[in-house]
């Protein structure tokens, strides 16, 4: 009897371990989907504040050029 009682904890156990495995998959792709997000903004943010030092350096450069 306890082996029937054995297998069957067994056979719960890795149906429990199959389906935690599904849906943390989801979570897993959702959560790297969101890192690479995170990550191209990172860039685009760093790509822009570079951007805008160039414009304030050029503009402060030309600021005394303009006839009055």
């Amino acid at each position: 009897m306890s082996n029937i009682a054995r297998l069957l904890k067994e056979t719960i156990e890795r149906a429990a371990k199959r389906q935690a495995r599904a849906e943390t998959h989801v979570l897993r792709k959702a959560s790297v989907h969101h890192r690479k997000i995170i990550v191209e903004l990172s860039l685009r943010v760093k790509d822009l504040e570079r951007e805008v030092a160039q414009l304030q350096k050029a503009s402060s450069t030309h600021i005394g050029c303009w006839p009055a």
